[in-house]
């Protein structure tokens, strides 16, 4: 196996601090985020875990790339990625519960979408004609 298929230290780093970006862009402060660089049984560059009741997070960057070389590029769209599940997780776990009630689904997509009206909308727009 390459070198170029390997992550290493630098690139949890960048994974780490992409990732910590649009965790803050995004104003997800009600999780506990930790990072692991660990060969996990998923065919991913990154993958995540979480606790819905513990409100907890694990990010995880993939040490083998198998047939695809690391790039800066494809570690910053990985944490990217895996921020977004943190976003969808409770709407994944509502999804597999036997038990849900509608309001637990429109409470789970006003929660998005008030993330996404704090993080991507931009106020300055409204006030042009």
């Amino acid at each position: 196996m390459s070198k170029k298929n390997r992550t290493t230290k630098e690139h949890f780093m960048i994974f780490q601090e992409e990732a910590r970006y649009w965790i803050e862009r995004f104003g997800l402060k009600n999780w506990r985020i930790s990072f692991r660089h660990e060969h996990q049984e998923q065919e991913a560059f990154a993958s995540y875990g979480y606790n819905i009741h513990g409100h907890t997070i694990i990010l995880n960057l993939e040490p083998d790339w198998e047939d695809i070389e690391v790039t800066e590029a494809q570690l910053r769209r990985s944490a990217f990625h895996e921020v977004r599940h943190i976003i969808l997780c409770r709407l994944r776990a509502l999804a597999m519960a036997r038990q849900i009630t509608e309001g637990d689904i429109d409470e789970e997509i006003h929660n998005i979408i008030r993330i996404d009206e704090n993080a991507v909308w931009e106020p300055e727009r409204g006030d042009k004609q």
